[in-house]
Formats: C-alpha cells, structure tokens, sequence
C-alpha cells in the first residue's frame, strides 16, 4: 500500500516517518490546509526509500538461507534523507527539459492568494496567484503583518524591491517606486542603508516601497515614522520596530520567510545556473526566459582604459552594477560609498538617462562612479560623465564604437571596467 500510494503521489500524502508531522503540519497551517507537489514528490521518495530498505531485509535474511546464491547485478543503494521543510527542489521542472531547454508545451499550475481591488489602474480587474508546487520561501509565500490589502501595484514593486536587496550580504535597503529603484544602500546597520537609500531622492521616495535583507530595527523604524510608505518587506521585525510602525496603521508590513546567508551561498557558488523563470503577456501569448538572478563575477570584468580603479572605486563599481540590472532600462546608475546618488531610469536614449542621472544627483556625482545596463553607443555619456567629476564608469562594451568610448575614458582618465553582460530590463 505504501508503494501505491508514493506511485501516486500527487494525490497521496503518503508519510513513513514521523519527524515529517510537524513540518507537515506547519506547512497545512502556513498554506490553508494545502500541501504543495514538491513536498508531496519529497515524501513519495522518501516512501520508496523506506519499501527498499524493508525489502532489502528481507531479501538480505532469505538470500542467507540457501545453501547458494548467485552474485547479482543488483545494488541496494543508501538513498539520502529527504528534508520535507521546503518544498521544490527534487520536483520536476514546469518549465524546461532535463538539458535545461525550455519545454514545447506549458501546462501551469496556479492556486489564487487573493483578488486585489483592481489591477494598476481602478478601471483594470486584477487578482493574486502562486504556483501550486512552491513553498514559502519567496515573494509569494511572504506573510503580511498590518496594514491596508495589498494592491496589485504593491505587489509588483515589493518583489522588485526585495529582488534587489536579498542578493547583498551586509544590511541592505532599497526604496522603490514604480519598479525603479530611486534609492538603495548598503551599509553597517539597517538604519544607515536606509537612510542613504532614501537620501539618493526624497521626492521620488514619497509614497514608496521599502525592502531590506535583514531584521528591521526599532531605529530604523523611528526613522521611516515620519515618511509616506506604502509597504515595508523584510526577513524579520524588531519587537520594538513592530510596536513604533503600528502608529502607521495603513502601512503594509510583509515578512519574508527568508534564510539570507543560505541564498548569498547559493547564488555565489561555483554550480549556481539561472532556474527561476520571468513570464511576460503578450497578445495571444506568452515571453518566457531565465531570471536575472546572482551576481557577476569580477574576475570575468575587464580594466579597459590605461588607469586603473582603485580598491575603493571597484567595490562602488561592482555595487553600482549590481544596482543597475534592477533599472528600467534604458538605465544609469550613480553610486559612492555603496549608495546611489543619482538614478536614470527607463529612457529611450542613454544620454538622456545619464543627464536625468546627474541632475537628480544634485552634484553629489562629483567623485561618483557611473553603471551602465547596456553600451555607450557614441563617446557623449562617456564626455558627459568627465564634465560632471565621475570618476569612474562600468558597463557592458560591444559597441562598434568602444574604441572611441574608451579614448574619452583615457583622455579624461577615467578608468572603465567592460563586464561583457548586458543587463536590460523592460
């Protein structure tokens, strides 16, 4: 019966060992009684696991009472443990082949969190779904704390906040409004990244939404007392914090169930590959492609200028890059110190969202360094940047014009760094 049942698991809970209750259990509460496919899949091995093992005893006690026996061609394996905590991993992939191709044909699976009170505009009826087969350690799975319903808009630029920040090791805020970053830090404490990522551009922050990496703190609370916020998003929340934050009532508050070194480590190592897919409507159909999730790595950067970045300005680089494949593109990013000064979001020509970038500084791009989502397509951001004291710049390259780009970037010596990735976002 047990071997039935993990045959077919998918509408079979089938339990073997009683460590699984409580996750079971926590997940059912956590889920409105509902147990996802990938912790129905876990327990199914587990399951066979368990009918090897007890068939291996019996096979073991019979095959010592005959007088002779064959050697056979048959193994008994010692399978691992499998962890029903999360769910996900050993399941198969909705979306693509064993050789990591995208599948012909798309059969998704979607449970309704909620219907929203409408879509990003009063007149558009929207609502809020999640994959059947995943946990609760992502944006979906967050639970909400206080506040006002969640709009459609809020959820949209509260996964693109936190996307931001969970890919930094040291506290980390981004405040985001529209899908932009128009702030984010990082820093010593969560009240200083705060306070610096809302400092890159009170104006556009009024009305925003802010995410961090880490517990938030009571100072950062008494900091954002004072600020229109329309969501906070974080790991976890200082008692205190929570207590100040309640004289905000419409402020919606989201905890992550998010483990932060666990996903640094994953997204560092050296076998991390993009799995998390990005889905976008189109008439009639849809775009599907890998999320542009993790780090780049600076040993496959390239110094291309004569001068050489500083360790100082490389760490703002390597920060500046990071914070730029968030942007809308066309994108421009200004940074110093691990903060943005000045941000150029989502313009039709680089030179446009290099000068709204500066502007927007108000002259704290002296001594900055300028990221890039895409190349410099003539040597006019590359002048531009040198007029205005930016002292550094890093983007793409391959452009038919690099050549040209890079002796502006000489002449004014101003070191740049080609990453040979491009980051566009739309």
């Amino acid at each position: 019966m047990i071997r039935s049942a993990a045959k077919n698991y998918k509408g079979v809970a089938v339990v073997v060992d009683p460590d699984d209750y409580k996750k079971i259990q926590a997940e059912l509460k956590d889920s409105g009684g509902y147990i996802s496919l990938g912790t129905l899949f876990r327990l199914s091995v587990k399951a066979f696991q368990h009918t090897c093992e007890y068939d291996s005893v019996i096979f073991n006690y019979l095959k010592n009472k005959t007088g002779s026996f064959d050697n056979s061609d048959i193994s008994i394996r010692d399978y691992l443990d499998i962890d029903c905590s999360s769910a996900g991993k050993e399941m198969e992939d909705n979306f693509r082949y064993s050789d990591g191709n995208f599948k012909d044909s798309l059969g998704l699976n979607l449970k309704k969190i909620q219907n929203l009170r409408y879509g990003e505009n009063p007149h558009q009826k929207a609502s809020y779904y999640k994959y059947i087969d995943t946990g609760t350690d992502n944006f979906a799975g967050a639970r909400q704390l206080q506040g006002k319903e969640l709009s459609y808009n809020n959820i949209l630029d509260g996964n693109a906040a936190f996307g931001i920040v969970k890919e930094f090791a040291t506290p980390c805020v981004a405040v985001i409004k529209h899908n932009n970053p128009c702030g984010a830090a990082a820093a010593q404490s969560v009240e200083e990244a705060y306070k610096k990522a809302y400092q890159c551009d009170p104006v556009s922050a009024f009305g925003s939404v802010v995410a961090c990496n880490m517990e938030w703190t009571a100072e950062a609370a008494k900091f954002m007392l004072d600020k229109y916020v329309e969501v906070l998003i974080a790991p976890d929340f200082d008692q205190q914090a929570l207590k100040i934050l309640a004289e905000r009532q419409n402020l919606r508050i989201l905890k992550m169930d998010f483990e932060l070194n666990t996903y640094i480590d994953s997204i560092n190592s050296d076998d991390f590959k993009l799995e998390k897919v990005d889905i976008k409507s189109v008439d009639g159909g849809l775009l599907v492609q890998d999320l542009d999730e993790g780090p780049d790595s600076k040993k496959d950067m390239k110094v291309v200028t004569s001068v050489e970045p500083d360790p100082a300005k490389w760490n703002d680089l390597l920060f500046g890059w990071q914070i730029v494949k968030s942007v809308k593109s066309n994108a421009i990013v200004l940074a110093v110190n691990n903060s943005t000064v000045g941000i150029g979001a989502g313009q039709m020509s680089r030179i446009d969202a290099a000068e709204i970038a500066i502007r927007k500084s108000n002259g704290r791009c002296k001594n900055s360094i300028m990221a890039s989502d895409a190349f410099f397509p003539f040597e006019d951001v590359a002048e531009l940047a040198a007029k205005n004291g930016i002292t550094a710049i890093i983007q793409p390259g391959g452009s038919i014009r690099d050549k040209e780009v890079i002796e502006s970037c000489n002449k004014n010596k101003i070191p740049m760094v080609f990453t040979g990735k491009r980051h566009f976002r739309h």
